[in-house]
C-alpha cells in the first residue's frame, strides 16, 4: 500500500470520527482485589461484559482477581447528555482527583487524562482497525533508517539497564555446566582424566595428613577439618532458631548460603 492509500484511509477514519457528539457514560470502577480505581466513558456501560478498556487496566485486573463484573464494580457513574455537560464532570473530577491519570499515582490505572473526545477508533469495524494499522506499520517501516535507529537505541537501553550483563552471565553459567560434563566425559573416556586425578589426589592427601595430632595421633588437617565442620554446622543451626527456617534440609542444604555468610561475619569475629 502506497502513501497516498494510507492518506485516503485516514481520510476516511477521520471523516468516520467526524459525526455528532453522542451522549454517554461517564463511569468510575473499581478492582475489588487490590483496590485500584479507573476512570473512563462507554456508551454500553449496562452491558455486565464491559469491564473497562485502558490497556495497564485490563492488565492489571487480569493478575488481581480477574478482568470480570465479579471482580470489577462501577462504584460511580454520571449519565453525560451533551458534551459541555461531560466536561463539567471531568472537570470536577480531576479537581478531586488532579494526578489520576499521571503514572507516579497508585491509586488509579489510567495512564492518560480522561477527554470527552470519542477514540480514534469510535465506530470502525475491527477489520478496519487491522487495515489501517498495517499501513500505518508499512508506512513507518519505510522511513529511511528509522527502524534501525529505534533498534540501536533500544539496544543501548537493554544493555544500560544491565539485563544484557545478566542475560550473558547466566548463559555462560549454563554453557559451562552443559559443556563441563562432556568435557568431563571425554577425559575420562581417554583414561587421562582419571590418571591426572588419582595422582593428584594422592599427593595432595599425603600432605594434608601428613601432620598428626599430639593427642589422638589423627591426622591434625581431618581434626581441625572436623572441628570447623563441627562449629559452621552449629552456627547454622543457630541461623535457623533466628530466622524460624524450619526445613533447613539435610547438611543445610535449603538455607540462602549468602544470607549466612552476611549473618556470620555481623555475629562471629
Amino acid at each position: 500500500m502506497g502513501f497516498g492509500a494510507l492518506q485516503v484511509m485516514l481520510a476516511e477514519l477521520a471523516v468516520a470520527n467526524a459525526s455528532t457528539w453522542r451522549s454517554r457514560w461517564y463511569y468510575v470502577m473499581l478492582n475489588k482485589k487490590s483496590g485500584m480505581l479507573y476512570v473512563g466513558q462507554s456508551f454500553n456501560l449496562e452491558s455486565r461484559s464491559y469491564c473497562g478498556s485502558g490497556q495497564y487496566w485490563v492488565a492489571h485486573c487480569k493478575k488481581h482477581g480477574g478482568y470480570g463484573r465479579k471482580n470489577i464494580e462501577v462504584v460511580q457513574k454520571f449519565w453525560a447528555e451533551t458534551k459541555s455537560f461531560a466536561q463539567c464532570w471531568l472537570n470536577e473530577f480531576e479537581n478531586v482527583n488532579p494526578s489520576y491519570f499521571e503514572r507516579s499515582n497508585t491509586k488509579w490505572a489510567n495512564r492518560a487524562r480522561e477527554t470527552t473526545e470519542d477514540s480514534a477508533f469510535c465506530g470502525i469495524t475491527n477489520e478496519n482497525r487491522v487495515e489501517y494499522a498495517r499501513a500505518g506499520g508499512m508506512a513507518a517501516a519505510k522511513i529511511p533508517g528509522h527502524m534501525a535507529n529505534m533498534a540501536s537505541i533500544q539496544g543501548k537501553v537493554n544493555a544500560d539497564s544491565g539485563h544484557m550483563g545478566r542475560i550473558q552471565k547466566i548463559g555462560c553459567s549454563l554453557g559451562g555446566k552443559v559443556t563441563g560434563p562432556i568435557l568431563g566425559k571425554k577425559m575420562a573416556d581417554s583414561g587421562h582424566l582419571a590418571k591426572i586425578a588419582k595422582a593428584g589426589g594422592a599427593t595432595v592427601s599425603k600432605q594434608r595428613h601428613a601432620t598428626k595430632d599430639i593427642d589422638t595421633g589423627k591426622s591434625l588437617f581431618a581434626v581441625q577439618l572436623g572441628q570447623a565442620s563441627g562449629v559452621t554446622r552449629w552456627l547454622m543451626k543457630k541461623f535457623c532458631q533466628e530466622f524460624g527456617i524450619r526445613n533447613p534440609g539435610t547438611n543445610y542444604t535449603n538455607i540462602d548460603k549468602d544470607a549466612f555468610k552476611h549473618w556470620k561475619s555481623q555475629n562471629v569475629g
